[in-house]
């Protein structure tokens, strides 16, 4: 499997996708093409170095990346394609520096152990709790001005501190 340099998944309709080494080998992979058109209950890539991450998942509720060293323009330009996410797992991701995560519907957002992450720029009207533990230099951003996190909990937002160790699972929100 290390030897796997492109993936390309086209389908109308399927349960899952996941892609997990299971041991501490990293996947590089050159392209992931990823193409669902009907309904996708999740993505998850585990331990993946990831060149071009092109996803169009209209549908999709959960996208699990954990452990993947992406640019941001790879990030950005895969949470581009899952507009209806619910739930964001982004945990120890690594070379990412900036997240834009503009997602109406996004209630879950794990950037748990994301030490890169400087800006985190959020337009989620329903978010219910972030996890930044572990991301000692993240800077929050509401429509382009900066916020004090505390804020983010007086409008009824549960928030894991970044000075704070608290992992959520990978599947399922807190």
């Amino acid at each position: 499997m290390p030897a796997l340099k492109t993936l390309t998944v086209h389908c109308v309709s399927v349960d899952s996708i996941e892609l997990n080494l299971c041991s501490d080998d990293q996947l590089v992979l050159d392209s992931c093409v990823i193409q669902a058109l009907g309904s996708i209950d999740f993505l998850r890539l585990f331990d993946c170095k990831v060149n071009l991450l092109s996803v169009s998942m209209p549908l999709a509720r959960t996208v699990v990346l954990y452990r993947c060293h992406m640019t941001d323009y790879v990030l950005q330009m895969a949470l581009h394609g899952c507009p209806n996410i619910a739930h964001l797992n982004l945990e120890k991701c690594r070379n990412i520096t900036q997240v834009g995560v503009e997602a109406l519907p996004l209630k879950f957002l794990n950037l748990f152990g994301c030490r890169d992450v400087h800006r985190l720029e959020l337009d989620c009207p329903q978010l219910l709790a972030i996890n930044l533990g572990q991301c000692p230099n993240v800077r929050l951003y509401v429509g382009g001005v900066e916020q004090d996190l505390a804020d983010l909990c007086g409008r009824g937002v549960q928030i894991v501190l970044p000075g704070d160790s608290i992992r959520w699972t990978h599947d399922y929100p807190p």
